[in-house]
């Protein structure tokens, strides 16, 4: 299966910015379909919000697009609720994408949304930017890492509290003979609203330990556990 986005450019000076005009969602399509040598996309997913583009218009060509065979299904990331039922009355909104892992649980709130209206939910940032990876260490990051300084994890205070955290929840998977990885994204998936959790792999190796993730069930004890593990961050 095939998912990818659309809208969001680039400018001169480095900065991203977002440009779902209907033409260039149809230009990024055809570039996507180039690249990546077929004739269709699976899952198509507006990026993030364009202020300047109604999302009327821009959803109204995704389902041209949909119509010429060339997207199958049509998805929102990082789109509030409210857009997410204007763009409904266009047509179908089959996911949504938003961030989640225990340290980002404001998605949460989405929950009772996405199972009324039997929508799927894909969740981004699983291992928040690494932190909660098996290894993450913030000192031995490149000096340029935007983790360092600019992720709100990383800042001094904050980075104390993670460093508690994961010697917890390493202590429980050790305990359970899995990986930190793959104990987060299991609890991240014990969630029936969350379809899926989205991980970033480099190696083989990487995408097949991962495989455990998807595989391990938490029992009502285990999930205890970690949400007591990170109930410290809630305070933040």
């Amino acid at each position: 299966m095939i998912f990818t986005k659309c809208g969001t450019k680039r400018s001169q000076d480095g900065e991203s910015y977002m440009d779902l005009r209907p033409e260039t969602i149809r230009r990024e399509v055809e570039e996507s379909l180039a690249r990546l040598q077929t004739d269709h996309i699976d899952l198509y997913q507006m990026h993030d919000v364009d202020p300047k583009t109604p999302i009327e218009d821009s959803w109204r060509e995704i389902y041209r697009l949909i119509d010429e065979g060339k997207v199958r299904y049509a998805g929102l990331s990082n789109h509030p609720i409210e857009l997410v039922k204007r763009a409904m009355k266009v047509g179908p909104v089959t996911s949504l994408q938003e961030q989640y892992n225990p340290l980002h649980r404001e998605t949460q709130d989405f929950f009772p949304f996405v199972s009324n209206q039997k929508i799927g939910l894909l969740g981004w940032g699983s291992l928040a930017e690494g932190f909660l990876a098996d290894g993450f260490d913030l000192g031995k990051l490149d000096p340029d890492d935007f983790r360092r300084t600019r992720s709100e994890f990383g800042k001094i205070g904050n980075y104390d509290k993670i460093k508690r955290i994961r010697k917890r929840l390493l202590s429980m998977s050790k305990a359970r003979h899995i990986r930190l990885a793959s104990l987060v994204v299991a609890w991240e998936l014990s969630h029936p609203e969350l379809t899926g959790a989205i991980i970033g792999v480099k190696t083989p190796k990487e995408a097949y330990e991962m495989i455990k993730a998807a595989t391990t069930k938490l029992s009502r004890a285990d999930i205890n556990d970690l949400e007591a593990a990170i109930a410290e961050w809630t305070t933040l």
